[in-house]
């Protein structure tokens, strides 16, 4: 797992994170859809499975300042997408 200092957005890790999520996006999606004809909220839907990404962080032994750093990261992100 890597640790905050490996977060820092120098332009490789940013990619590789870049490619992570484009990767992973359509079987999230797909999860997402399910659980949306199963009956279950899109909110509730979400933080399932942000609980859960955390849960594996810390199983993971994800420390504190790496769990704040991807908050971070993640805010940054969100608020690129909606401009």
């Amino acid at each position: 797992m890597p640790n905050s200092r490996q977060l820092r957005e120098d332009k490789t890790s940013l990619n590789h994170r870049h490619l992570c999520r484009k990767s992973l996006k359509p079987a999230i999606q797909s999860i997402i859809a399910e659980a949306e004809h199963l009956g279950w909220s899109s909110h509730e839907i979400r933080l399932a499975i942000v609980e859960i990404a955390v849960e594996g962080l810390k199983q993971a032994g994800t420390d504190m300042a790496t769990m704040l750093e991807l908050k971070r990261i993640a805010w940054r992100v969100e608020v690129q997408s909606a401009a």
